[in-house]
């Protein structure tokens, strides 16, 4: 991944290094999707990690949501002001018990706000 954090202060650039070699050490299987990233995501992915170790944290244990989230396109999606709602509305109605619904609005809202993070 071509990392752009010249522009960063040095505490930024250096989080931001150290937050990629942890995901290198954590994920490793998906170390070559990391630095195949475009410019765009790329430079995007430095912003967000420079600015929330909760993102950071989330991208090192759910490698699959930020690629998942990349893949969509919904980080650089607007969404209409129904979106959210709809969304959550048919991932809940997936849910059977109060364990699954737990864990379905766990996992929507981590995605999200990885969304919110990244789109700001």
């Amino acid at each position: 991944m071509l990392l752009r954090t010249k522009s960063l202060p040095a505490p930024l650039a250096e989080q931001v290094q150290h937050a990629l070699h942890a995901f290198n050490e954590r994920c490793p299987q998906h170390r070559d999707r990391l630095a195949a990233l475009d410019t765009r995501n790329a430079i995007e992915l430095t912003k967000t990690w420079a600015c929330s170790h909760y993102a950071i944290d989330l991208c090192q244990r759910q490698p699959q949501l930020l690629f998942a989230l990349i893949d969509s396109g919904d980080l650089q999606r607007r969404y209409a002001s129904d979106t959210l709602a709809q969304q959550l509305k048919l991932i809940l109605a997936k849910s059977h018990d109060v364990a699954s619904f737990n864990q379905c609005l766990r996992q929507y809202r981590h995605r999200e706000m990885l969304r919110v993070i990244w789109r700001h």
